[in-house]
């Protein structure tokens, strides 16, 4: 082989490598460059969670609305219809009924009229500041009066009562007397005997003193001082017995036709502070008188009843005594900054007539009569 051919050589055969031996990027078999993925992580910050708050707050206050408006508007929905079906059955010619006190006007009344009136408390938490007052011009003498000696008697020539009760009581003594539920009125000469009427603060001081268990009450805190209460028992051969049980049932049955309570029962003892006193009545007037009756009241129920039920900005006490009918309500007084007047809602005459009682304590109350209609 000469030199030239040697060199040939040299250069067509190549070194002996392996393709084990060659770098990657040179093999047949290419590999896949390896790509590294970054996870992705939420990191919320303070401003963050209190904006998402925020939104979701919005949110529920959004939809808390919608709800409301949406159950509003059935609502409106639903009444319009009640209103346009009752409107489409109502008689047309007939005018829509006006509120009870639509017409009604205030008359200034003296507040030193709260003790005056048929329905005064007194008792021994209210004192009467007018025990005193009772005279000869708003009082009678019912000695010698229409019916003594024939259908009464009394323990002296002055015993007078309020000039309020003079004819109710004169007609409640005759009907008893003339019904003679016993039967001796007529065939005896037992009558009926008014054993107390109007006392003043003297003799009231003096009878409490003598027997404070027959007159419990102190002077300035029995009913006796208003002229309104008296107490009846009969007068039977020159004794005093108390009414018999056929009279005062009849009583019980008609007192209040005439405008009298039995004031003093000894389940109200509690509220009267007296024990038990079935021989005295207490004028109130006929209405009051039928409700407390039927509804077993005391005057003290009675009164806190219209207190707290039947004030004048609430809806009246609606009294019916045969065919006639009444309204009755309270009107607290005006003791503001020393008033001296209160302003009392009163109805036209047109309506009916009205009168105005003191409490004795810290209002008025209005008694309506009512225009028969």
């Amino acid at each position: 082989m000469n030199r030239t051919q040697t060199n040939i050589d040299k250069v067509s055969t190549p070194s002996a490598v392996t393709s084990a031996n060659m770098p990657a990027a040179q093999s047949g078999k290419p590999q896949a460059a390896k790509k590294q993925r970054k996870k992705i992580r939420f990191k919320p910050n303070k401003g963050g969670m209190l904006a998402l708050l925020a939104l979701i707050l919005i949110v529920a206050v959004i939809v808390t609305a919608i709800v409301f408006l949406t159950k509003g508007i059935i609502q409106w929905v639903n009444e319009a219809k009640e209103t346009t079906t009752t409107a489409s059955t109502q008689d047309p010619n007939k005018p829509n009924p006006l509120p009870w006190n639509n017409a009604y006007i205030n008359e200034q009344y003296a507040n030193t009229n709260i003790p005056v009136g048929d329905l005064v408390l007194v008792n021994f938490e209210n004192k009467y500041s007018l025990a005193d007052a009772l005279n000869s011009k708003n009082s009678t003498n019912l000695y010698k009066y229409d019916g003594y000696g024939t259908h009464y008697v009394l323990p002296g020539s002055d015993t007078r009562v309020n000039n309020t009760i003079l004819q109710n009581l004169i007609q409640m003594v005759t009907g008893l007397v003339d019904a003679d539920p016993s039967g001796t009125f007529k065939t005896t000469t037992d009558k009926l005997y008014i054993t107390g009427a109007y006392r003043d603060i003297a003799l009231q001081t003096t009878l409490n003193g003598n027997n404070p268990q027959q007159y419990p009450e102190l002077p300035e805190y029995t009913e006796h001082h208003t002229g309104l209460a008296v107490d009846l028992k009969i007068m039977s051969n020159s004794a005093t017995v108390s009414l018999r049980e056929s009279e005062y049932e009849w009583l019980e049955a008609h007192c209040a036709e005439y405008g009298f309570v039995f004031r003093y029962d000894a389940s109200k003892s509690a509220l009267t502070g007296i024990a038990d006193e079935p021989y005295h009545l207490r004028y109130v007037g006929v209405p009051h008188a039928t409700y407390m009756t039927e509804h077993d009241l005391c005057l003290e129920e009675y009164l806190e009843l219209l207190r707290t039920s039947h004030r004048y900005d609430q809806t009246p006490l609606e009294i019916t005594v045969g065919d006639q009918e009444y309204l009755v309500y309270y009107v607290a007084a005006n003791t503001a900054d020393g008033a001296n007047f209160t302003s009392v809602p009163v109805p036209p005459s047109s309506e009916g007539t009205k009168t105005i009682s003191g409490d004795n304590m810290n209002g008025f109350i209005v008694t309506v009569t009512k225009t028969a209609k």
